[in-house]
């Protein structure tokens, strides 16, 4: 798959231990059985390992206390291998597989990333623009952070916005589910506070500590094609 050319000088780490692309495709075009992948994970970063270390899934699990995975491994736009491992919940006895749901988390911010550079690239958003200029939905309150710098697209791809919110949960089934304007305002239903600033967006190439801990959801835009819900 060719990534937008302009996503390249973005690092976007989801996971310690995770199946990378490159990585992956390399380990399916050596081996016949793309299964053994799950006997062949590479740490990323891991401090004193060597470079050529590979770890099992289910010791990898153990190790982190995780009581259930499910692995996709995709080749050639096909999905080559598919399997889940573990139980959905410590204690549990109903076993993973592959139609077992998972909160997506940070592992849809490089899907985000991928097709908001998509549109960086021909044009349609810009990265350096005050974001207020291409919301419709939503805008982003001011603030005294952002009365010198506005917030801009560069920097809620790059954790350098200076935003609230950690995290979010996400939301039981059959609960009610807050459209997109109120979970950024931290309106009921949503169960996370109002997304807004408590710090000065960075300057390019600077991220400021409390941008460490910052998550923005940066999905109202003039694009207004939905996407369907799973």
């Amino acid at each position: 798959m060719r990534l937008p050319r302009v996503l390249r000088p973005f690092a976007l780490p989801v996971l310690p231990f995770v199946l990378a692309t490159l990585a992956g495709a390399s380990v399916v075009a050596q081996q016949p059985d793309p299964a053994q992948i799950v006997h062949r994970l590479h740490a990323i970063g891991g401090k004193g390992l060597r470079s050529d270390s590979t770890f099992d899934l289910l010791e990898r699990m153990r190790a982190y206390h995780v009581p259930g995975v499910s692995v996709a491994v995709i080749d050639g736009a096909r999905i080559v291998f598919a399997r889940g491992f573990g139980v959905t919940t410590f204690g549990g006895a109903t076993p993973v597989d592959t139609m077992t749901l998972f909160l997506a988390g940070s592992i849809s911010k490089p899907v985000f990333a991928s097709g908001v550079l998509t549109l960086v690239e021909q044009g349609t958003l810009s990265l350096d623009e005050d974001v207020n200029r291409q919301l419709v939905s939503w805008h982003l309150p001011d603030s005294r952070f952002t009365q010198s710098r506005k917030v801009t697209l560069r920097h809620l791809l790059t954790h350098s916005a200076g935003l609230t919110v950690h995290g979010f949960p996400g939301y039981e089934m059959g609960k009610p589910i807050p459209t997109i304007p109120q979970v950024l305002d931290g309106a009921p239903p949503a169960n996370t506070a109002a997304v807004r600033n408590d710090t000065t967006p960075a300057r390019s190439g600077a991220i400021p500590a409390a941008a460490s801990r910052s998550r923005s959801s940066w999905r109202p835009t003039r694009r207004t094609k939905r996407f369907p819900r799973s």
